[in-house]
């Protein structure tokens, strides 16, 4: 972790996760472990957390990509808090709306959350086609 910010006119916390120079990762396609990083992908992706007390919290990070030498293929690094390559949410957010919407309608905890419903229709649509 490089760095943590509450911000007080936003009313959020901000986690900021980075990679040390030298860093090796896991081939998201075939395992192979030790992979070099090739580059970065997406500089300071965000992604929604669970509420840090009653603010929005928020982690955001460098997306390297290695480039493996056992497949050869070049791949965006798996970070361990999202499920899928492009989502938006951390798994555990995930698992706290799905758990919420087994007894709210979908609006309700737009509102609460403070996301669009469509977004967070989404995450159980997700699930429902796994």
């Amino acid at each position: 972790m490089e760095s943590c910010i509450f911000d007080e006119i936003r009313e959020q916390l901000d986690v900021y996760v980075t990679f040390h120079k030298g860093s090796t990762f896991t081939c998201s396609n075939c395992g192979a472990n030790s992979q070099p990083v090739y580059d970065i992908a997406d500089y300071y992706r965000t992604w929604r957390h669970l509420n840090f007390m009653e603010y929005p919290c928020y982690i955001h990070a460098e997306l390297p990509r290695t480039h493996c030498e056992q497949c050869g293929k070049i791949h965006r690094v798996r970070v361990p808090w999202a499920i899928k390559d492009r989502a938006n949410f951390t798994t555990f957010f995930d698992a706290w709306i799905i758990t919420l919407a087994k007894d709210m309608p979908m609006n309700a905890i737009s509102r609460l959350v403070g996301e669009h419903d469509t977004r967070l229709w989404r995450i159980l649509h997700y699930y429902v086609e796994k």
